[in-house]
């Protein structure tokens, strides 16, 4: 006996992407809310006592600390540097130095 086409969708979260499967009970798993996104204040925090901490970080590393894109680290890092906490060298940020 063959599946139905929407067999591969049972173990699969497709209802933000296709509310209709949904309705029509092919879905059985609700979406996944544990996985959550920090709020950007949270990774400006993360990003300045990380820094305070090691120094210095590069872009990749803080992709893997935040659990966020490449992009939004580099949005994040911009911010940063906009308010003079931090400077940016090519693929690494730093703590900015004060007084000089």
């Amino acid at each position: 006996m063959s599946k139905p086409p929407y067999a591969r969708y049972r173990t699969t979260n497709w209802s933000s992407y296709n509310p209709s499967l949904r309705k029509r009970g092919l879905l059985l798993k609700q979406p996944d809310v544990s996985i959550r996104s920090m709020h950007k204040t949270d990774r400006y925090n993360e990003i300045m006592a990380t820094l305070r901490h090691q120094g210095s970080l590069t872009i990749a590393e803080l992709t893997g600390l935040l659990k966020v894109s490449d992009e939004t680290v580099r949005r994040d890092v911009k911010v940063l540097q906009s308010r003079g906490l931090l400077e940016r060298v090519h693929g690494a940020v730093l703590l900015a130095e004060h007084g000089t």
